[in-house]
Order: C-alpha cells, then sequence, then structure tokens
C-alpha cells in the first residue's frame, strides 16, 4: 500500500498538470508534503522545525514524520517560513551527536549555499524534499555526512571548435534519478557546465544541412557513446579542452530530441518565472516534462521523441500558482479566445529545433477569468509591457 506522502504527490503532480490548484486545508492556510532524504537511514524520527525568521530563532511550529521515509504533513498559513530538517538518530527528542541536520534551499554542501524561505500565498498542495547532509558531531559542531559530499556538482568545461550555425552542447543523463542539461555554447565556443556526479554521455552538435534533425552532414562530436561513459567526481571540475565538431556519417542511435526557442509577447521581470511545459495530449492534463526559460524568455532541453503540445505560462510573482495578471500561450496559438487551437509539435530521435516560438496571447483578469493579451489590455495591470521590437 503506498504511503501517505506518496499519495499526495501523486495527487499533486495531477493538479500541476492540469494547471489547477490543489485541494486546500480548512482555514486560509496551505498543505505541505514535507519529507527528508538520508538514503539507508531510518527516518521515522525526523521533525520539521518551522521558524518565521531567517536566524530561525522564531520557532512556528514542529511537525514530526508520519512514517519512515521522513514524510510529513506541514499545515501553514500564508507568510514566509524557513524549514529545518531534524532527523533524531538516538530517538532520545534532544538534537545532539549523531542527528541529522538539513535546511530547505540547500541542496548541496558549498560556500554560497544558505537556507531560503519558502513562500505560502495561499491554499494549495505542495511538496518539498530536504536532503539531510550534516551531522551533529561530539562536542556540538557539523559534519559532513558522506552521501552529501558525494553529492558536490562539479563544472564540466570545454570549447568547441568547427561549429555552423546554431551548435548545442548536451549532458545527457544515463540514470533515471538525474535530468539531462542543455546549453549553448558562448560565442567563442566555450561552454561550462555544472552537474551532479555520475555517468554521462556528451553530445555537441549543430544542424548544418538545417532540416531539424541531426543525420548525415551534419556537425558532431560525441563522448560516452562509442567510448566509455563521461563520469564525473564529486566537486571534481573537469576541462575537456578544444573539441572539434565534425561532419557525421550516422548520427549516434538513441539520441533524444533537442528543441529550443523564445516565449515571446511581453517582458518577464525580476522575480517572475517563464515556464514551458512538454504535454503529451492536446488537452494539456499530462505534462511529459517542462523547462524554465530564461529573463528573455529563450529555452532550450532535452526529452524522449514524441509528438507533443506546448504550453507557456509566465508566473509574474514567482509563486507557484497562476492567478490574476499571470498570463500564458501555446505552441501555434495567435489568438486563444478567437479559436484557436494548439498545434502539435513533432520531435523525432535526433531532432534538433532552435526555432520554437510560443506566444503570450491571455491573462488571467482580477477575477480569474482569461483574457486576450494585448499590450492594451495589459496597461491598466501591473504586468510588463511588450518588449521592444515585439
Amino acid at each position: 500500500m503506498k504511503s501517505l506522502a506518496a499519495a499526495l504527490l501523486i495527487v499533486l503532480c495531477a493538479t500541476v498538470a492540469l494547471g489547477q490548484e490543489a485541494p486546500a486545508a480548512e482555514g486560509e492556510g496551505q498543505i505541505l508534503v514535507a519529507r527528508a532524504l538520508w538514503p539507508d537511514q531510518d527516518l521515522s524520527k525526523t521533525s520539521f522545525h518551522v521558524f518565521s525568521d531567517e536566524a530561525r530563532r522564531d520557532l512556528v511550529d514542529i511537525f514530526p514524520a508520519t512514517n519512515a521515509d521522513g514524510a510529513a504533513l506541514l499545515a501553514l498559513r500564508p507568510g514566509q517560513y524557513w524549514i529545518q530538517a531534524v532527523v533524531d538518530v538516538n530517538g532520545n527528542d534532544v538534537p545532539d551527536a549523531g542527528d541529522g541536520l538539513g535546511w530547505y534551499g540547500v541542496e548541496e554542501l558549498s560556500r554560497e549555499a544558505r537556507p531560503q524561505p519558502l513562500q505560502v500565498r495561499g491554499p494549495r498542495l505542495e511538496a518539498v524534499v530536504i536532503p539531510i547532509l550534516v551531522r551533529i558531531a561530539e562536542g556540538g559542531g557539523l559534519s559532513a555526512l558522506p552521501w552529501a559530499q558525494a553529492r558536490r556538482t562539479a563544472v564540466l568545461s570545454g570549447t568547441i571548435t568547427g561549429g555552423e550555425g546554431n551548435v548545442i552542447v548536451a549532458l545527457l543523463a544515463t540514470d533515471e534519478d538525474q535530468e539531462s542539461i542543455v546549453r549553448r555554447p558562448e560565442a567563442d565556443g566555450a561552454f561550462a557546465i555544472k552537474a551532479l556526479p555520475g555517468a554521462w554521455r556528451l553530445l555537441m552538435a549543430a544542424d548544418r544541412s538545417g532540416d531539424g534533425v541531426l543525420g548525415a552532414g551534419d556537425l558532431i562530436a560525441t563522448r560516452g557513446f562509442d567510448d566509455e561513459l563521461l563520469t564525473i567526481e564529486p566537486g571534481e571540475d573537469q576541462a575537456l579542452g578544444e573539441i572539434a565538431l565534425l561532419a557525421c556519417v550516422q548520427a549516434p542511435p538513441d539520441l533524444p530530441a533537442i528543441v529550443g526557442g523564445r516565449i515571446t509577447g511581453p517582458q518577464i521581470p525580476e522575480g517572475a518565472t517563464a515556464l514551458v511545459a512538454f504535454c503529451s495530449d492536446a488537452s494539456m492534463r499530462g505534462v511529459a516534462f517542462s523547462v524554465t526559460a530564461d529573463g528573455q524568455g529563450a529555452f532550450l532541453t532535452g526529452g524522449p521523441p514524441a509528438v507533443y503540445y506546448l504550453r507557456a505560462t509566465m508566473d509574474l510573482d514567482g509563486d507557484g500558482v497562476l492567478g490574476p495578471g499571470d498570463m500564458l500561450g501555446f505552441h501555434g496559438v495567435a489568438d486563444l479566445l478567437g479559436g484557436d487551437t494548439p498545434q502539435p509539435l513533432e520531435l523525432a530521435a535526433g531532432a534538433l529545433r532552435t526555432d520554437v516560438a510560443i506566444a503570450i496571447t491571455a491573462r488571467l483578469d482580477e477575477t480569474g477569468r482569461l483574457v486576450t493579451y494585448t499590450a492594451e489590455t495589459n496597461a491598466d495591470t501591473n504586468a510588463p509591457g511588450d518588449a521592444p521590437g515585439e
């Protein structure tokens, strides 16, 4: 039987796919599914300490885990919180030597890592995972856990030569727990990709023929396809030097589809989140994967070959919920409220498309109703205006 946390996570995924808010708890608060992450450890004695201040002195409440997976339900009113997870290894109800600690927003041990605030902005169901990265040492200090050391990212860098047209660099995951990373190199061909330790394949390519699919005659260089996988060790940066793109006779097998482009229309203000969801059907109910666009609306990602329907959303306050003022658009739709329907985008194995445009065509008004987005209808809202030249 699935645990309560697993069941709630399924509900969460379904509601996000539908673009709807999840069921709310009583009152105006928010329910969160919080889970500690510490491999091969009994997490039944985990508790989540919620504070209202960054210094973590003003304790709001403590929520204990409900099972050995370290999952708990947190009921919080709207506001800003800092969350610390404590694993009481010896079960004496006192944080002391041997117990594990983690903080929301700290994903790996580094000099720059700092606990981050969690914004609660009304009723919805959300899931957060907090890695347990340090242990309380004898004498009260903190020591890094071995598995946390193994999570330290490293930077893979190099310089591509001989490229023509739109060159991409893709670090392709071989572990289902990892996510592939796709980037564009700088104008001089230099690239630097930050990644978790593990075994990867590296693809560097340019679609010289312009047909949108990598094949004979296109420019390509690889690591980990016909030779040994590229291994990234914890915290050990790798410089690959110069890598020449050469005309290929035949593209490697089992390539993902690489796709990128831009969300067009309004400027994306600071603090906003622009997201492109790749949906498996025209109803947009099934989201296969998604990617966050940058401040100019550009996006680039890789995924399984398939037919997709693309939805772009612009969450102006970055709270993860579409509300008044937020905007959206669909691939192939110029007038959403005028009857245009989303158009499919077929991505074959080895696809390399970097020209996909998704126009923002609608926004939510103060009542939550969809209205057509134009610069004129936007003028009386707090939303951003059109980008220059759009």
